[in-house]
């Protein structure tokens, strides 16, 4: 798994900045921001919601290399996880409460976030296995 400093560099690269120049946007000096970027040092809190606010930045992926790299990737994430299980839950004959209807949005939206790239027809399988599993 990337570090921390490993996932600013990745963010750098991205924005098409120098080190210099990325280091100002998240209040830090260049020499400092190289340590990071170099896991010489420990990066501040301060620099992590720096780079988290001016670059869109999902802080759990930064900090932790998990979930959707950006804020808007995990909007969009939410309103397909949303989407999917709205028509799930149309489709399937089961007395749905809303609690249930949460919860399988929350499953659904937890596992997009960790496979964006799956498709809609087998997160509705899934959805289908814990539905069986349910009963």
């Amino acid at each position: 798994m990337l570090s921390v400093g490993a996932r600013l560099a990745e963010l750098r690269g991205e924005a098409d900045l120098s080190q210099a120049e990325f280091a100002v946007r998240v209040g830090t000096s260049q020499s400092a921001f190289a340590t990071y970027e170099k896991g010489l040092r420990e990066t501040p809190l301060s620099v992590v919601t720096a780079a988290c606010k001016e670059f869109d930045v999902n802080p759990t992926w930064l900090l932790f290399g998990e979930g959707a790299k950006r804020i808007a990737d995990a909007s969009e994430l939410a309103a397909r996880a949303y989407r999917v299980t709205r028509n799930f839950v149309k489709d399937t004959p089961v007395e749905w409460t809303s609690e249930m209807e949460g919860e399988f949005f929350l499953l659904s939206f937890r596992y997009l976030t960790e496979h964006s790239n799956s498709s809609d027809e087998f997160l509705n399988f899934m959805l289908e296995k814990a539905v069986a599993n349910a009963r």
